[in-house]
């Protein structure tokens, strides 16, 4: 299992390294409101708003773009894991029905499908991502805990997936 987790830890490192351009490139719309505010406002020089206008439109066009190729790597990620993995599985449930010569469940394959669908799903982009600075909770139910934990606790997907993996672990 860890050999097909060190296929995927590449990918991964790279979704990590994209999240934090894509989280710090968030910033440009505050900063841009900041330097307007303080710069143009008080000076009244359109120029300043030009410039300023371009470099926010160009930090935002490099935001989109690292933005999609951190979901599409992480495609890429999960159809490596699934591929991966998948063989081995299929193997070992053929073995297992060649043995006991009655009808092996394929629950086994089901994992591998849910496993490829978490390193796939946008919901794992969001355990990289900052919380959203535009919307506001001014009270909390019983919680206080960050985001990542929350969506790694509640999140059925990540739930269904940690089974899954548990019960993989378990086989090899």
């Amino acid at each position: 299992m860890k050999r097909h987790l060190a296929f995927a830890r590449a990918p991964l490192r790279t979704i990590a390294v994209l999240s934090v351009c894509v989280n710090l490139l968030l910033l440009v719309p505050v900063l841009f409101m900041m330097q307007v505010f303080d710069r143009v406002l008080t000076s009244g020089s359109t120029a300043t708003l030009v410039a300023l206008s371009i470099g926010a439109a160009v930090a935002l066009g490099l935001m989109l773009l690292l933005d999609y190729l951190r979901s599409r790597l992480q495609g890429v990620a999960g159809t490596m894991l699934g591929e991966s993995l998948l063989p081995s599985v299929a193997r070992h449930v053929l073995a297992e029905g060649a043995r006991s010569g009655r009808p092996t469940p394929t629950e086994s394959l089901r994992d591998v499908a849910t496993l490829r669908n978490l390193f796939s799903s946008p919901a794992l982009l969001a355990v990289f991502d900052a919380p959203d600075g535009f919307a506001s909770c001014t009270r909390r139910s019983r919680s206080n805990t960050p985001l990542q934990a929350l969506t790694l606790l509640n999140d059925a997907a990540f739930v269904e997936c940690a089974a899954t993996l548990a019960r993989i672990v378990e086989q090899d």
